[in-house]
């Protein structure tokens, strides 16, 4: 994962600087602990690239738009919101987080599940999240988004590693450009 990012980084910083600029610098080794305590230890290449970066600061330079990469900080946040608060919420209207969803790929079929980690939003309420609690014949680090306006459940990616190598890829193919307010745009 190392060489991927170094790669990404050297893409970057000759084509797109202002995003690469919005990179934060690395995350506090108690931030660390953290990450690798929610995410069972099983995560080595998200550790790697938070150990260079700890997220974003601009909804308006997505590393890949919509998304951009939350800091450990927000990551935090949005476990709360999702675990504590929109639990709570759902309850209220006699919901539960496992009441059915649609699930396209191996993902469990539930509103949510205290097993996704968020690590991008898109500034709307969605979230590409780490399933450490795949359904049957998913991977353990799937990539998968959660969105917050329907029952959708999807696999992207069956790795962090599969997302930011694919990401390299279209970078180097010249897929990307930089769009004012929203950052890179794959064309």
């Amino acid at each position: 994962m190392n060489e991927t990012w170094q790669a990404i980084e050297t893409l970057l910083s000759s084509r797109f600087p202002a995003i690469l600029e919005d990179f934060n610098p690395p995350c506090t080794e108690s931030d660390l602990a953290f990450l690798k305590d929610v995410t069972q230890g099983k995560l080595f290449d998200l550790y790697e690239l938070y150990e260079s970066h700890d997220g974003q600061s601009s909804y308006d330079l997505a590393f890949w738009s919509p998304w951009r990469l939350l800091s450990v900080k927000h990551i935090k946040t949005n476990i709360k919101v999702m675990n504590e608060d929109l639990v709570a919420e759902w309850a209220e209207d006699g919901m539960s987080p496992t009441d059915e969803a649609e699930a396209n790929g191996p993902v469990k079929p539930i509103l949510w599940s205290s097993y996704w980690v968020p690590i991008a939003s898109n500034g709307g309420g969605d979230l590409l999240c780490i399933d450490l609690d795949p359904d049957v014949g998913g991977r353990v680090g799937q990539v998968i988004v959660w969105w917050h306006e329907t029952v959708v459940r999807e696999v992207l990616y069956s790795s962090f590693t599969d997302l930011m190598t694919d990401y390299l890829q279209d970078l180097q193919a010249g897929l990307y450009e930089l769009v004012e307010g929203r950052g890179l745009v794959k064309l």
